[in-house]
């Protein structure tokens, strides 16, 4: 007797047993009243370093000191430094972003009126964290140029002395490489004129810019010996930087460092390759060959250097078209125009803020045209005129593209104006993917906080400070209209109309760290937790069954753990 195939038509209900996430309470916190009273411990430079969050507290400019938040939220004091004369201290971190010392970080600890400079290290612990060096009698301008070579960092100091440092993270691997000027109490002090980054070239060696007193600004080279810190020395006639055009920092690609400079008189100030050689230090091109003594004329000025898939792009001028973008491949025949945003000589050019987005460039353009109003717009680019674009045509006098936050494939970033103030933009690279989320401030200027950049990500909002016409907010938003609002935080405020201002803002193992003054309290650092709450999943688990067609035994497959019951039914409602 042959059995029959019965075919099915089952609907499954299933109710599962939801598991909601773990709750964590939203609120916030005082962190630590640093300073009790109305004065301000001003909280700021905040660094991750190996699971700390570390910042500087300065109380009206007496007591410095150093603090680090760790992973269970407990505070440790990592020193501090009282100055004997009184007044005028305070801490400076260096480059922390630039700093690979197996994840320690310098800073300088400065007594203004002692002079006191010293250099120290940390790596977010108390025993981790020592003095190295004094350089008081160097740092009178600064410590910049960092780069790496070798496992060791490697930096340049400004003062009575301008000299290469090295350091490996230990007091007596931290020493002077090589002294390019000292001050012999004349008139013009032994500083470098000008800072500009170093660049790491092939065979562990850099290239960087130095001009002593009296002497011209031009690049060196070094391997972080004293006998490998050398001058490059190319042709003459160029200018000394005070002069208006002398060198331009640039980017390295395919082994040669691409950089502006004002090296031959009759060429004029133009882009320029460097290997670290001398024979090797040639002209890209001649872009700028008219005549004359106007703005226009003989000069292409290129500088705002940006590297990105084989390609450096740059500002430069050509006399016809005024200053508008370029590319470059390395190769004279391969330096062109990429796009014209705006046709016709330009009064001024202003091309910046180059953010790399989904296998594309996204870049700011703000020209004025003669007698025309300034036009400032958002254009997108592949790399070739083909492959790029206007994006967007804004209506802003200026800064109308500061990257924030990358999030779910969205870029967001803020535009401001005079009149219009600061508001919140989101794009997807797209003409229509390209929309302001929110009008913040319907009266007046609005300021979304320039100076908290990235914009904080914390379960899947980010962050950011702006006034809404009438004072401060913290703000959160997860990219739309409806989601974009004010985090409550009217309970800390006997006032509510006060206005508080949030300045630095960062996130560290899920929380919320910024600075703010509430009522009596001065400038202090806060904790916010956001809320994380809601059902784990609200949609039924991905069901398999099988075999199918069936012979009367069939299973069921599900991701869930557990079911509680199961209706089967057949075409007849049965």
């Amino acid at each position: 007797m042959n059995s029959k195939i019965l075919t099915f038509l089952i609907f499954i209900i299933i109710n599962q047993i939801f598991t909601n996430k773990s709750q964590a309470q939203e609120g916030i916190n005082l962190v630590s009243d640093f300073f009790p009273g109305s004065n301000s411990g001003q909280p700021i430079q905040f660094v991750k370093v190996n699971n700390h969050l570390l910042f500087s507290v300065l109380d009206s400019d007496t007591l410095a000191a150093y603090y680090s938040i760790n992973a269970d939220k407990s505070i440790t004091k990592l020193f501090n430094y009282l100055p004997p004369n009184g007044h005028g201290t305070g801490i400076s971190v260096l480059n922390y972003k630039q700093q690979n010392l197996e994840g320690k970080l310098l800073f300088l600890l400065e007594d203004y009126r002692n002079p006191k400079t010293q250099l120290w290290i940390t790596d977010g612990t108390k025993n981790g964290t020592f003095f190295l060096k004094d350089v008081s009698q160097f740092s009178q301008f600064g410590i910049t140029n960092f780069f790496m070579l070798n496992s060791k960092l490697y930096f340049l100091i400004d003062g009575e002395e301008t000299a290469l440092w090295e350091t490996d993270g230990t007091t007596p691997g931290t020493k002077r490489v090589f002294s390019f000027c000292t001050y012999n109490g004349g008139i013009d002090p032994c500083y470098s004129q000008y800072s500009f980054n170093a660049y790491n070239m092939p065979n562990n060696k850099a290239i960087f810019f130095v001009g002593t007193p009296g002497e011209d600004m031009e690049p060196w080279i070094s391997d972080g010996t004293p006998l490998g810190t050398l001058p490059i020395t190319i042709l003459p006639g160029i200018l000394p930087f005070n002069k208006g055009m002398a060198l331009q920092g640039g980017e390295v690609l395919n082994g040669k460092l691409i950089f502006g400079a004002d090296i031959n008189n009759a060429v004029g100030y133009e882009p320029y390759l460097c290997d670290g050689t001398v024979t090797g230090t040639t002209l890209l091109k001649n872009i700028n060959q008219t005549t004359g003594n106007g703005y226009h004329n003989k000069h292409s000025r290129p500088s705002e250097f940006f590297q990105f898939n084989g390609k450096v792009f740059f500002n430069g001028n050509d006399g016809i078209k005024g200053e508008e973008i370029w590319v470059t491949d390395g190769t004279s025949a391969g330096t062109t125009i990429l796009i014209e945003t705006q046709p016709g000589k330009t009064e001024r050019g202003d091309i910046k803020r180059y953010y790399p987005f989904n296998s594309k460039v996204i870049f700011q353009a703000n020209s004025k045209a003669f007698n025309l109003p300034s036009k400032n717009s958002i254009y997108i680019t592949d790399g070739t005129p083909a492959g790029s674009s206007l994006l967007k045509t804004m209506d802003y006098e200026f800064d109308c593209f500061i990257p924030k936050i990358e999030y779910n494939n969205l870029l967001y970033f803020t535009a401001r104006s005079f009149t219009k103030g600061s508001e919140l933009w989101k794009t997807n690279g797209t003409i229509e993917g390209t929309q302001k989320i929110k009008t913040i401030n319907p009266v007046s200027e609005n300021e979304i906080s320039l100076d908290i950049s990235p914009f904080p990500l914390i379960a899947n909002q980010f962050y950011f400070m702006a006034k809404d016409g009438t004072k401060n907010q913290l703000w959160k938003s997860q990219g739309t209209t409806e989601s974009t609002n004010i985090v409550a935080l009217s309970n800390l405020l006997s006032n509510p109309s006060f206005d508080y201002k949030i300045e630095s803002m960062i996130e560290f193992n899920g929380d919320l760290y910024f600075n703010a003054q509430f009522n009596e309290k001065g400038f202090e650092l806060w904790r916010y937790s956001p809320t994380v709450s809601g059902i784990k999943n609200n949609n039924l688990a991905k069901i398999n069954i099988f075999p199918n067609p069936s012979n009367g035994q069939f299973y069921i497959e599900t991701g869930e753990k557990q079911f509680t019951t199961i209706s089967i039914y057949n075409l007849l409602g049965n």
